[in-house]
């Protein structure tokens, strides 16, 4: 058997050298007991290290087999004085192995419950440092601190010894006492942090931001990242094959917690780092701020309504040179030029972008449209930027939440978190606002925002954080910088709003407002694909149905929201739908008749695109059938679903059919769930997220 499985050249070696060694003792005449046992205890040894990883437990399956005729050659041979010492060693044996068991039993027990305390205490430290209670953290952390020593006091005593000796039962033990001294050792750390880092100095004051403080804190910030990673490393590291279910679940949570505390320790860093250049620390930095909206929707989110520059300079943010988007179109060189992006240009070239400003956001891939945006400014009038920064009403809104509310002159009521993104997609429009304040009201409350965010002490980094989470996830906030490490940086974050590398299986859907109205803030869209995936050939048969709804009236509200510039009737939607895949299209149709489709590549995905009219309160529905072949060389299946930031985010409806094998591990997100439905796999969901997501993988032939 190792001969012939050991999986490595020295136990390779070893197996013939054993064989050799019987052949010559053999040759001498019967095999003495002793050269025997030092065969056996050779061979033993040899078996227990057989490295083989796939199929799991197939090395312990070796060994036992292997192991098995030789204790069963030792009874069989065994008379008299002898047999009783193997009976009374086994019994020895037995006995090592339910006092190794026991022991176990009560580690585990007894730090079970002193690690649900911790962690508890973890928990609260965390939420009261995000609220500022510095005392208050600190007390939990050292709680935490404790009660994570006393199970390590427990887990590395030395009565555990006989534990660690017995198969199966000593990786328990070693799991849990790996896990407690990686708590013992973490807490500290994050007690550090809180006592060395005053998070009022790093909120912002009257607009400015405390450079000082931050250079001061960094090197804390770097020891607490530092500390993180190897926490993070060291429990990757700990193997899971021989825990039982309950240990292997709490290890695995525990292994998501670490990952979430090493990824929020890294970006934690990097900011502290980046910011004091991004705030103007060396010299003056500019941003153009494009304040969009979906309600006239665009790849990458809106129409540019407004625009300004935020300026950065020793800590002081100022947002100034406020103006209308469309402006930009007429303003400074009377014909105005792009270089690139290449692929930008290629799809969205046709539309003019470079002396048109209402498309330069057609691109659903954000740092094509920044990069598009910050060469085109300085040539509409502006001046070169360091970065671009797009958000819309949604964003707004979660600002509002930090800020409080804000009076907007010639507006009857105050604007905050509850009301502002109806007012912005809707109310204004039917209040009676006028024409020449309508246009600006957007830069108006952002103007307004912007003031409330930098008049006395602001929200705290972390509340920062967590208000804006969101609207980075679904786009609603993104953002692109010139300098790499910095782009690098919103990378992290979630926040730079490019189309993800095409990865198996792929669908996306973008809309162009092609009326110049404001319909698309009635528009709704609900998606439904299903794929069928042979597991043995590869091949993927899927089904895109998507209906548009349109809820838009006929009449009752301002031409430029319900009209056109294409003679359609009012109320009438005309847009550009563009469905991203992987796989060719076999055939489309629209409301049951065939539809042509233009078709392009971009983002490593065919583009089939059209021009649809979706009537005043009425629907449409378009049927794409699509074949292709995906990668299942690792025997996995993925899916990836991207789209734009809409007034009235996506429904989407997803499922798999499998041929040939089954669903064997279904990866959600946080909210995401689902069901698994015999030879495949269910989701919906009711708010579509924006960003990628794999969703599911699959095994052949298990």
């Amino acid at each position: 058997m190792l001969a012939l499985f050991g999986g490595s050249l020295v136990l390779h070696a070893l197996g013939l050298v054993l064989l050799v060694s019987l052949v010559v003792l053999a040759r001498r005449g019967p095999l003495e007991p002793v050269a025997g046992a030092l065969v056996a205890a050779a061979a033993v040894q040899g078996l227990l290290r057989l490295p083989i990883s796939s199929p799991t437990y197939a090395s312990a399956g070796l060994a036992a087999l292997g192991t098995v005729p030789i204790l069963a050659s030792a009874a069989a041979r065994s008379r008299g004085a002898g047999r009783r010492i193997v009976v009374r060693t086994g019994l020895a044996a037995l006995g090592f192995v339910l006092l190794g068991a026991a022991i176990a039993g009560f580690v585990a027990l007894r730090t079970r419950s002193l690690l649900d305390d911790a962690e508890r205490s973890a928990r609260v430290g965390v939420d009261a440092a995000k609220a500022g209670d510095r005392p208050r953290a600190a007390t939990e952390f050292a709680r935490a601190e404790q009660g994570f020593r006393d199970a390590a006091d427990i887990a590395g005593a030395w009565w555990t010894w006989p534990a660690r000796q017995v198969p199966v039962v000593a990786p328990q033990v070693r799991t849990i006492d790996k896990v407690v001294a990686i708590g013992a050792r973490t807490m500290p750390l994050a007690a550090a942090g809180v006592h060395d880092v005053d998070p009022d100095r790093m909120r912002l004051h009257n607009g400015r931001v405390d450079l000082a403080a931050l250079k001061e804190y960094l090197p804390v910030f770097q020891r607490l990242s530092a500390g993180a990673a190897r926490a993070h490393a060291e429990l990757s590291r700990t193997p899971s094959t021989w825990l039982l279910s309950p240990l292997a679940d709490a290890l695995a949570k525990f292994d998501r917690t670490v990952a979430k505390a090493d990824d929020s320790a890294q970006t934690a860093q990097e900011a502290v780092a980046l910011a004091p250049r991004m705030l103007g620390g060396r010299g003056t930095r500019r941003y153009l701020v494009l304040f969009v909206t979906p309600a006239e929707v665009r790849g990458s989110g809106g129409l540019i309504a407004n625009y300004g520059v935020l300026v950065a300079r020793d800590g002081v943010l100022r947002l100034e040179s406020l103006g209308r988007g469309p402006n930009l179109s007429v303003t400074g060189a009377p014909v105005k030029h792009l270089s690139g992006p290449k692929e930008y240009l290629a799809r969205y070239g046709r539309f003019d972008p470079a002396n048109t400003w209402e498309n330069v956001t057609m691109s659903p891939d954000f740092p094509s449209v920044a990069r598009v945006a910050a060469e085109l400014f300085p040539q509409s009038g502006g001046t070169n930027v360091d970065g671009v920064i797009s958000l819309d009403p949604v964003a707004l809104r979660d600002l509002l939440t930090l800020t409080g509310p804000v009076s907007i002159r010639g507006l009857p009521e105050q604007l905050d978190a509850a009301n502002v993104v109806q007012f912005l997609y809707h109310d204004q429009y039917v209040l009676g606002v006028s024409q020449d304040q309508r246009i600006n009201l957007l830069s108006d409350v952002a103007r307004a925002t912007f003031d409330r965010l930098t008049h006395g002490r602001s929200a705290s980094p972390s509340q920062f954080s967590n208000e804006m989470s969101s609207a980075l996830a679904d786009k609603n906030l993104t953002m692109w910088f010139k300098d790499a490490a910095e782009q690098d940086f919103a990378v992290r974050i979630g926040g730079d709003g490019s189309v993800p590398a095409a990865a198996g299986d792929s669908l996306g859907l973008i809309a162009q407002n092609a009326g110049a109205n404001k319909l698309d803030a009635f528009l709704h869209r609900r998606v439904t694909y299903s794929a069928t995936v042979n597991v043995d050939s590869g091949r993927e048969q899927a089904k895109a149905t998507i209906t548009l709804s349109n809820d838009a009236p006929s009449s009752g509200l301002p031409a430029y929201v319900i009209g056109n510039e294409v003679g359609l009737p009012m109320g009438t939607n005309r847009l550009i739908i563009a469905a991203y895949s992987r796989m060719a299209l076999r055939a489309a149709t629209l409301d049951g008749r065939p539809l042509q489709l233009v078709g392009e590549r971009e983002f490593g995905r065919n583009v089939y695109w059209a021009y649809v009219d979706v009537p005043a309160t009425s629907s449409r529905t378009i049927v794409l059938d699509l074949e292709g072949a995906v990668d299942l060389s690792r025997g996995s299946y993925t899916f990836d679903w991207f789209s734009q930031a809409l007034a009235n985010p996506d429904r989407l409806d997803w499922s798999l059919h499998v041929e040939g094998g089954h669903v064997a591990r279904v990866a959600t997100t946080p909210g995401i769930t689902f069901d698994l439905r015999g030879g495949g796999a269910h989701a919906l969901w009711e708010r579509a997220p924006v960003a990628w997501y794999s969703m599911v993988a699959l095994q052949h032939g298990t």
